[in-house]
């Protein structure tokens, strides 16, 4: 999954962040996108917009 810019496919992406990857999520756009820090992996650091899709139980 991408670490984007924006909410949306449409922004740059950030890298991509592997199955497992713990992140911490600070705001959710209408339940499709999520604003997030990565907490570990090799973007550990960063924040960015993440699909929804993908948060929750791995």
């Amino acid at each position: 999954m991408n670490l984007r810019t924006g909410p949306s496919t449409g922004y740059t992406s950030l890298g991509i962040l592997a199955r497992g990857v713990r992140v911490t999520e600070y705001c959710n756009r209408s339940n499709k996108w999520s604003y997030i820090k990565v907490n570990s992996g090799a973007n550990k650091g960063r924040w960015g917009w993440m699909d929804s899709r993908y948060m929750g139980p791995f």
